[in-house]
């Protein structure tokens, strides 16, 4: 089976959904996820660029996905999940991550940009 073609693209949808949040923790999440570079930082590196504990980048990492949650860009973005829920069920309705991600994208960047709406 050939790559699966999105109708969004992730790396502006990703931009819209981080906007609202204050720069440290859109740059934990742009970090953990590694939505600037194909590799994810772990906890530990991250808070020893901020001076905090893993823990203290943990709470910050949620605190941040819940505010993605409950804003009007993740509302605005259903569709895209929708679309994401489709291509699931087109692979079988259970599909391992990295299979998934490899079908949504040939970029590594991309696939964790999507890994991020998972």
């Amino acid at each position: 089976m050939a790559t699966i073609k999105l109708a969004f693209k992730p790396k502006n949808t990703t931009k819209k959904l981080l906007s609202n949040l204050k720069d440290r923790a859109r740059d934990v999440i742009v970090k953990r996820y590694g939505l600037d570079q194909e590799e994810s930082q772990t906890l530990q590196s991250i808070g020893d660029t901020y001076g905090i504990t893993r823990e203290g980048v943990r709470q910050i990492e949620h605190f941040a996905i819940t505010a993605i949650r409950s804003s009007d860009s993740f509302m605005e973005a259903r569709e895209i999940f929708d679309e994401l829920r489709v291509a699931i069920e087109e692979l079988g309705g259970v599909v391992h991550e990295d299979h998934l991600l490899e079908k949504l994208a040939k970029d590594k960047i991309t696939q964790n940009h999507i890994q991020l709406y998972l």
